[in-house]
């Protein structure tokens, strides 16, 4: 079945039509067994560097492709379980992400793969430049390098453009104009990124939201209240 002849014209728009949020370059790096990551301050949390402090002006910098000392996303996924999987055991692994338009690498991917090749070990570099301000020495424990692009999301993990939050969080995407959970068609519910609140909890939120909707059951575990401390007398 076609989707003119399952979905009314107005609901194409609504489930298409809306605006991305920003696309991110991402790097992983596999660290050797000497690194330790408590040394430098990471540990079971997430660190948001912003060289300048000025964020907005960092923010309007990147996204016109000036990658000059860039503010930094940096995680450990290796601190934040002892699940085995993640990373071979006694090694770390670390995830950096940052900001950066979609457009003029899907212009070099398209029509100059030899020069994409080129601005995507270019901006490599650059954002190394940030990550060796918390971790000065990290080239000497690197023993694995995967970076990406916007389009390498868009290929690899089917996010139009590269986006990292879905539906961009402008007034007019937000609240009750967020996409939601239900669709002209019965069986077909959205979940994710654009249908009501983006990052990891808030997309794992919406798939709990949407199993207790279908089957009027609680997936939630509720926490007992801590009980009143009594002072002794």
């Amino acid at each position: 079945m076609h989707d003119s002849e399952a979905l009314s014209r107005k609901e194409r728009q609504r489930l298409t039509g809306y605006e991305y949020s920003a696309s991110a370059f991402n790097i992983y790096l596999g660290l050797d067994s000497r690194f330790d990551p408590e040394r430098y301050g990471i540990g079971n949390w997430n660190i948001w560097y912003y060289p300048t402090g000025d964020l907005n002006r960092e923010y309007q910098k990147q996204l016109a492709g000036d990658f000059s000392r860039p503010w930094i996303f940096l995680s450990c996924p290796t601190m934040k379980t002892q699940e085995p999987g993640i990373g071979p055991r006694g090694h770390h692994v670390l995830e950096i992400a940052t900001i950066c338009p979609y457009e003029p690498f899907e212009s070099l991917h398209k029509h100059d793969p030899k020069a994409y090749k080129a601005k995507k070990r270019e901006v490599y570099q650059q954002i190394m430049t940030s990550v060796r301000d918390l971790i000065p020495d990290v080239d000497n424990y690197a023993r694995m390098k995967l970076y990406g692009t916007p389009t390498t999301s868009e290929f690899y993990l089917g996010q139009p453009q590269g986006n990292i939050y879905g539906a961009k969080l402008v007034p007019k995407q937000v609240g009750l104009d967020r996409l939601g959970y239900t669709t002209e068609l019965p069986n077909l519910f959205l979940v994710g990124a654009s249908a009501c609140y983006p990052s990891v909890p808030g997309v794992i939120g919406n798939g709990m939201d949407v199993v207790e909707m279908l089957t009027g059951q609680a997936v939630r575990q509720r926490q007992e209240a801590p009980k009143p401390l009594v002072a002794a007398g």
